[in-house]
């Protein structure tokens, strides 16, 4: 194993401890949308560090810029979605623990960015 696979599987361990202690609440609950949230972001995790060393070569190809794009673009998105779940509604209703107070919606948001990336 190479000093850059080590490094990866040191990253992964740390981040999956980091996502443990962020999603702690939420794993003893398999019903709760948490419980899916902690495998989903894993998940990114592990594909980020098996992709990792692909990035920066030939890093002008028309492949690469378009990857970088959608990449950013896609963060747009995630901040977006965030920013609108944090004043379009929490509320301290929901007796769920495992939520984050931003998770606390008590309706549907289908406005703004959700228009576009919810189910209709």
């Amino acid at each position: 194993m190479s000093t850059f696979d080590q490094i990866r599987v040191f990253v992964l361990a740390l981040a999956t401890v980091g996502l443990i202690l962020v999603s702690r609440r939420a794993l003893f609950n398999m019903r709760s949308h948490g419980f899916a949230r902690f495998f989903a972001w894993e998940s990114i995790t592990v594909l980020v560090l098996l992709n990792c060393p692909r990035w920066f070569t030939d890093p002008f190809s028309a492949r690469q810029v378009l990857a970088w794009t959608v990449l950013f673009a896609s963060l747009f998105v995630l901040w977006r979605g965030v920013k609108l779940l944090k004043t379009a509604g929490p509320t301290r209703e929901r007796a769920e623990t495992e939520l984050y107070t931003f998770e606390k919606t008590s309706t549907l948001v289908t406005s703004d960015i959700y228009r576009y990336i919810r189910h209709p």
